[in-house]
């Protein structure tokens, strides 16, 4: 979960992933224990494809309770999208990427996993100062009123009001069935039906990453702007360091002393379904190719066609997770935006609700640790695909708009750190929700020996993400293992009713 003082930078975009031409891949890789020297063969009960916040948390929820695993993750480190950069002047931490978390005690049991712990986030400190500006002219808008705090408090009320219809939603995509029309529907339109214009500005804040939030279904409000989201707003946690990240690095070294973690990997093949019943996975790593036999695979990148290619995925996989949409999201940190210690927020006083309309920058935000540093989020229309290079001349050139525009001095700024973490936010919309979309994604648990979780199963948010991986799929995984539940000490009774869910494939309607 992302400061939302520093609201997120993204725009729903419709990617064409190009499921279609995806073919088995083992076909010619050779995928014989046979033909590898001994120690270049892994034998393990979970494979463990992706190591993000999610796929770090599940293996080490499952080495706990004995499971042998490997993970299997193509960057240098683990952790995915909690990214911190170390100022080299002060030699002080700064999260990049996630930031906040729900107090809750499953975030802090994680915490505490590793003999850290977590601190309130201090919002009206980090929101101190601020400046409403209007990155497409670059003009900076004065004279714009403080939000009417009651008038939030009410709308916001009335928004939980109906969420609370809908309890099951704060464990996952557990949709009735028919799907109420007040999920399918339009975000805009739910906004006037339930008068809650007040809470928009908010809403957006939190709702990290979405593009038009306007647009999209109000499905995709609740899944990040949940009840239990709700209930953490005043007391959002933060690592008592600032340093997000060294719980992975935590993960990392646990997971390399028991040889059970592969870092910069990059998988060549796969097989799902053979006459052993395992999974097979052939992958290049530093010390050479290595074939891992696995009981059972869970899979937590983002299911598109760049992350399956070298997965035999076959024809229902393809059909469900090519109706997915994305959207974009950049992170950056600059060096001399411009005035030091102010928050920019981008409006659009003739658009409604003020938002902004995209590809532009969404807000930035100072760095305390340095003052000529600033963090800065930016998002790209719907439907817009941009290169980093496009990205970041498009920043530059928004910044320096801002700065003519106020007859300001060019303070030429530069970038420190850059990422991309496009694809964001997957999503289908309106027509796919009602036609059962999400009942199928998850009747894809334990097919074909493969689980899945991650951000597409939930939401960009760790804190909801970790308990729907504890609570939905790690159970149903555990025995599928054939182990008992009373093995799977995590097990909750909530969690029972979503494997027995799994189990059958369907949702319940209630």
């Amino acid at each position: 979960m992302r400061s939302f003082t520093s609201v997120v930078a993204a725009v729903a975009a419709v990617l064409p992933f190009g499921f279609a031409n995806l073919q088995p891949s083992h076909k010619s890789n050779d995928m014989n224990p046979s033909s590898y020297k001994s120690v270049r063969v892994l034998q393990t009960d979970v494979v463990v494809v992706g190591g993000g916040g999610v796929g770090t948390y599940a293996a080490i929820q499952l080495e706990d309770i004995g499971k042998k695993i490997v993970v299997i993750e193509s960057k240098i480190r683990l952790g995915g999208h909690t990214e911190t950069f170390i100022d080299p002047e002060s030699k002080l931490p700064v999260d990049v990427g996630v930031k906040l978390y729900h107090d809750k005690p499953i975030v802090h049991e994680w915490f505490t996993r590793f003999n850290l712990s977590t601190t309130r986030f201090n919002v009206s400190a980090a929101a101190a100062v601020s400046q409403n500006v209007d990155f497409w002219t670059g003009q900076v808008l004065k004279g714009i009123p403080a939000a009417n705090q009651t008038a939030l408090a009410a709308a916001l009320q009335r928004y939980a009001a109906v969420l609370q219809k809908y309890p099951q939603l704060e464990c996952g995509f557990y949709l009735p069935d028919p799907v109420p029309e007040d999920l399918y529907m339009p975000f805009g339109q739910f906004v006037q039906k339930y008068d809650i214009a007040d809470a928009v500005q908010f809403i957006f804040g939190l709702t990290s990453a979405f593009g038009d939030i306007l647009e999209l279904p109000t499905l995709q409000q609740f899944r990040t702007l949940s009840l239990g989201l709700m209930a953490t707003t005043s007391n959002f946690q933060t690592s008592s360091v600032m340093d997000n990240s060294l719980l992975f690095e935590k993960a990392t070294a646990e997971l390399l002393a028991a040889d059970s973690l592969l870092l910069s990997s990059k998988v060549l093949a796969t097989e799902r379904v053979n006459d052993s019943g395992a999974v097979k996975i052939l992958i290049d790593t530093p010390k050479g190719r290595t074939l891992v036999i696995a009981k059972k695979l869970l899979m937590t990148t983002p299911p598109v066609s760049s992350a399956l290619t070298k997965f035999d995925t076959n024809r229902d996989e393809l059909s469900i997770f090519g109706q997915f949409q994305a959207v974009g999201y950049y992170t950056s940190i600059i060096r001399n935006a411009g005035p030091v210690n102010i928050t920019f927020q981008n409006l659009a006083l003739d658009k409604p609700y003020a938002l902004a309309p995209m590809p532009a920058i969404y807000n930035v935000n100072p760095i305390g640790v340095n003052p000529s540093l600033s963090l800065l989020y930016y998002g790209t229309k719907v439907g817009q695909v941009i290169s980093d290079e496009q990205a970041k001349a498009n920043i530059i050139a928004d910044l320096k708009r801002y700065q003519a525009a106020n007859c300001m001095a060019d303070t030429n700024p530069e970038f420190v750190a850059f990422s991309n973490h496009s694809p964001y936010n997957m999503l289908v919309g309106s027509e796919a929700t009602t036609k059962g979309f999400y009942k199928q994604l998850y009747a894809l648990q334990g097919k074909r020996n493969t689980f899945w979780s991650g951000a597409a199963w939930r939401a960009h948010d760790s804190s909801s993400s970790w308990a729907f991986t504890k609570n939905s799929v790690l159970p149903a995984l555990v025995a599928s293992l054939g182990s008992s539940e009373s093995e799977w000490g995590l097990m909750s009774s909530t969690s029972a009713l979503w494997v027995a869910v799994f189990v059958r494939g369907t949702v319940s309607a209630n």
